[in-house]
């Protein structure tokens, strides 16, 4: 464990929900300087800078206050935001993520944590059993709108080669689920009427919110450094979960779902887009070994308490 008295973590993308959950659990427990940085205006009860970190001047102000952990969250991934301007967030991704390693070099800052995604691998039909942290990341192979993700880690699996002062972390959660999130797997579980694809029934994992802070807690005080899938206690098959959250569902054929989702997505009466699809086929599991041995995680919430206690 580190001696964590006095030490500044600067967290990016301080103005979305798992990142307002986090800041306010370190705030909780009175260990750690908190100051908080996104684009977007920030509600919180700490140090807090609406800032774009593409910025000289935004860099010059938080290198001031030399930032002993940063924790990248300030990835943008809104679909429907930046749909029609996919280019511009591709190198706003990349940008930011570039400047906040030329400022973790330069403060010579100790630990630096990003969330990436167990999505990174791609769900595919030719995937056999869990993934380790050695799979190949494909997933923007379906889903271009994954590439600047793709690229982002693997520009943070770089930096903790070139820079070992910097002990790096790299998160890949499967499908993070809790009623205080708005990403994707929430929002489809939440639907009044689930679809889902004829003929395909993919297992599943899925995360509960509490335990993703548990592991970011965990990395926090840690001495650990590496690639680390996570996921929750167990799987069950899409068909069980649906059932299980006793909602209306409706199967429709691939082709029909994918047209009904491309309609509806830029028509905005949706926030899926049709490269979602691919996750209601295939599985995609992660082998979580190497998060449980080294950075002692153990997921408290399997797949029928997710289902049961959250409230969507």
């Amino acid at each position: 464990m580190i001696n964590s008295s006095h030490k500044t973590v600067l967290i990016t993308g301080a103005a979305g929900n798992l990142a307002g959950l986090l800041i306010k659990k370190i705030i909780s427990e009175n260990f750690y300087r908190v100051i908080a940085v996104d684009t977007r205006p920030i509600n919180l009860d700490c140090e807090h800078y609406q800032l774009d970190l593409r910025r000289k001047s935004a860099l010059e102000i938080l290198k001031q206050k030399k930032p002993n952990i940063i924790i990248h969250l300030g990835v943008a991934r809104n679909p429907h935001k930046h749909w029609q301007k996919r280019e511009n967030i591709y190198f706003f991704n990349l940008d930011t993520t570039s400047q906040l390693l030329n400022l973790a070099k330069e403060v010579n800052c100790e630990k630096l944590i990003f969330v990436s995604s167990a999505n990174m691998y791609g769900p595919s039909y030719a995937t056999c059993g869990f993934l380790t942290e050695d799979a190949p990341l494909q997933g923007a192979s379906k889903a271009p709108e994954f590439r600047d993700l793709v690229t982002i880690d693997m520009m943070m699996q770089s930096f903790f080669w070139k820079q070992p002062s910097t002990k790096t972390i790299i998160f890949r959660p499967c499908h993070i689920v809790g009623k205080h999130l708005q990403n994707a797997p929430t929002r489809y579980l939440s639907l009044e009427t689930i679809p889902y694809i004829l003929g395909f029934d993919p297992i599943m994992q899925l995360m509960h919110e509490k335990d993703m802070l548990k592991a970011l807690m965990l990395a926090l005080n840690s001495q650990a450094w590496g690639i680390f899938n996570l996921a929750g206690k167990d799987t069950a098959p899409l068909s069980m979960i649906l059932q299980a959250l006793n909602r209306k569902t409706i199967g429709l054929p691939q082709t029909l779902l994918k047209a009904l989702m491309t309609t509806t997505f830029f028509s905005k009466k949706s926030s899926f887009p049709a490269s979602e699809l691919e996750h209601l086929k295939y599985s995609c599991l992660v082998d979580t070994t190497r998060a449980c041995e080294i950075l002692g995680f153990k997921p408290q919430h399997g797949i029928a308490s997710i289902v049961k206690n959250i409230s969507f």
